[in-house]
This record gives C-alpha cells, structure tokens and sequence, in this order.
C-alpha cells in the first residue's frame, strides 16, 4: 500500500514509518525541510511547505497515496496551547481533507490527543467520553479538525478514522513531556519536583504507538479510537521508578492533594483498538529501561 505520512520526522512519525516500511509498505514521507540521510534512511521524501497550504496540498494529492496518516502539527511545547501556529494547523488539515476526499483517497487517519477529553474521574475514557469544550486554542483545533473531518468523509469513498494518542514515550522522545524532562533532570542532578504525585495518567511505549496506526491503517475501521495502554499510573509512581533507574542526585520531591480530594485520572479504554488484533505489548518497567538508557547515552552519563 502507498502510504502518506506528515509528521513522518518526528517522536511518533519516525517510529511508524519504520514500522510500515517493516510490513512491506511503500511509504512516503511528507517533510518541511530535507531530512538528514539518517532520518530520511533511503526512503521516499516529498518536501512543501505549509506556510503555502494550497500548493503542499496539491503537492500531497499529486503522488496518488492510498492512505494518509495525518501527524504534522507545529504547534508544540511548550507555549502550543494559546500559539497561532495552531490556526495554520488547523487551515492546512482542512485544506488537504477536502482534496483527499476529492481524489478518493482509501483512507486518512487523523491524530487528536488524551486532552480532547473531559476529566473522567476514576473510570477509563470511552471514546464517546465527554469533550472538554473549555479546552485551550491546541485542543480546540483539533477537535474542529476531527468534526469537521468526521463531516466532511461522512458517504465519501475515504474511510475516516480518528485517533486520540495518549502519552506516548519510549526512546527517541527528546520533548519537555513528563517522562523525557524527569530523566533529563535526574541524570544531570537538577532535581525533581511533582506537584500531584495522585494524579493518573496513561502511558503507552512508542512501539505500541507505531503498531496500533499500523492496525488502523491495514483495518477497514472507521471512527474514533483510543491508543492507549489503558493502565493507570500515578506521576507520583513514575517518578519513583525512574529515581529507581536513574538515582542520582535527592530524590523526586513529591507533594499530594489533601486527603478526599478529587484524583484526577485520565486514562483509555483501548478495547475498541484490541478488537481489531492490536494489544499494548512493552511493560513499563521494560519501557522505561529503555528511555533511560537512550538518554544516558545521548548525555554521555
């Protein structure tokens, strides 16, 4: 199958790229600037640029993919919630969705988050869980690109899936998310402070990530998924497992709501995912192993 995807360099990009050109995939790779070879690794680029949303999609619609996975989104932290890039985001998706459907493409997969949801208590986020509707202008932009695709592919000949990823980490992952910055702060001795050691969060490993868009793109599924590893794990809790991984320096300084307090919790229900074959497969203790040791190399420490 020939494979679109934006996003294709990034955390989560490179990681299914890999993984479809593994499935035997013919995947192309939809870049801002040219990837170093390494990035790139001998596979197929096409370079646009988004400021010129009209002409990159045109570019996109030209090569005839039977699949589009849509990861790209400039905006990102920190400061992505309130920045304006979002609208370019938001101008562009809409733009290529419109004239992917034109051209009858087979299938687009589109990609939101965890923060689309409202807080959901104890109890794991279905897919048709309460949307936080007071959310920030990031969130806000993708929830009209899903509406607005889901309307748009609604009788088309495009399959139309949505997907909310929720905190994906593992190797490779050099953001300001919680798990990269803890270790990034551990291993240089700066100190770590968690706020809201009882808050519950969902962590699912990069190569769960890369095989769970594998499943949604290889399926005939349509509609909203969670990629999730459906496990809760309290920030508290993983602090402690990284200081255990990497105990340099105090350890992680951890403060907790006072007794009775609401905890917050969000994490997925992944069952409509696992229906089609996909099942998270990298424990957290494995997974965090590995981050660790990525980025003590990366450190040298």
């Amino acid at each position: 199958m020939r494979i679109l995807v934006t996003g294709s360099t990034g955390f989560v990009g490179a990681r299914v790229v890999a993984t479809l050109r593994d499935r035997g995939h013919e995947v192309l790779m939809v870049v801002r600037r040219s990837p170093s070879p390494a990035a790139a690794d001998g596979g197929l680029t096409l370079q646009v640029d988004f400021a010129r949303p009209g002409e990159a999609v045109e570019r996109i619609c030209a090569v005839k993919p039977e699949a589009v996975l849509h990861l790209a989104w400039p905006a990102q932290p920190p400061g992505h919630e309130r920045s304006p890039e979002n609208l370019d985001a938001l101008e562009f998706s809409l733009k290529l969705f419109q004239s992917l459907r034109e051209s009858r493409c087979g299938a687009v997969i589109g990609v939101g988050s965890a923060l689309e949801y409202a807080s959901g208590g104890n109890a794991a986020l279905r897919e048709n869980a309460p949307q936080n509707l007071a959310a920030n202008l990031h969130v806000t932009c993708k929830q009209t690109v899903r509406a607005l695709g889901a309307t748009l592919f609604n009788g088309s000949d495009t399959r139309f899936v949505w997907v909310r990823l929720f905190n994906a980490y593992g190797p490779g992952d050099g953001s300001e998310r919680i798990i990269p910055s803890t270790i990034r702060r551990m291993l240089t001795r700066q100190g770590v402070e968690i706020r809201n050691g009882a808050a519950q969060r969902d962590f699912i490993h990069i190569d769960d990530v890369a095989r769970g868009f594998q499943s949604l793109i290889e399926s005939e599924s349509v509609g909203e998924f969670n990629l999730a590893s459906g496990r809760p794990v309290s920030v508290g809790e993983l602090a402690e497992q990284l200081y255990r991984l990497a105990p340099l320096g105090d350890a992680p300084r951890v403060s907790f709501p006072p007794a009775g307090e609401p905890i917050s919790s969000v994490v997925g229900d992944n069952s409509r995912l696992r229906a089609l074959g996909w099942a998270p497969e990298v424990e957290m203790s494995q997974g965090l192993e590995q981050t660790v040791a990525w980025w003590r190399s990366r450190l040298g420490s």
